[in-house]
């Protein structure tokens, strides 16, 4: 399995049209991590993306392995129509304080 953290996560970046700075903010990374990830290098921290994936609304499995071509889709994308139809029921909570 080949890691594709690179590809994806500035397919991720370009889809989102988020810049770095902003997404290193909202993540809590150093953006020098990302620029590193960005470059090609491996991550050290898997905890780190975690939080990438969870930001994206993906897995670290997809963030990290995912092959592009066949489509990198969020977990939301991926119920896009039935969310529209009213197929969901969506339920907001503060988680924390």
């Amino acid at each position: 399995m080949e890691l594709r953290l690179k590809e994806n996560l500035e397919h991720l970046i370009d889809e989102s049209g988020i810049s770095i700075t902003n997404l290193a903010k909202k993540c809590g990374i150093n953006q020098q991590t990302i620029h590193n990830w960005l470059s090609g290098q491996s991550p050290k921290n898997i905890s780190q993306v975690k939080k990438l994936a969870d930001y994206f609304g993906c897995s670290i499995e997809d963030i990290c392995f995912l092959d592009n071509k066949t489509g990198l889709k969020s977990e939301i994308d991926k119920y896009k129509e039935e969310i529209n139809a009213g197929i969901f029921e969506v339920i907001l909570r503060r988680v924390q304080k």
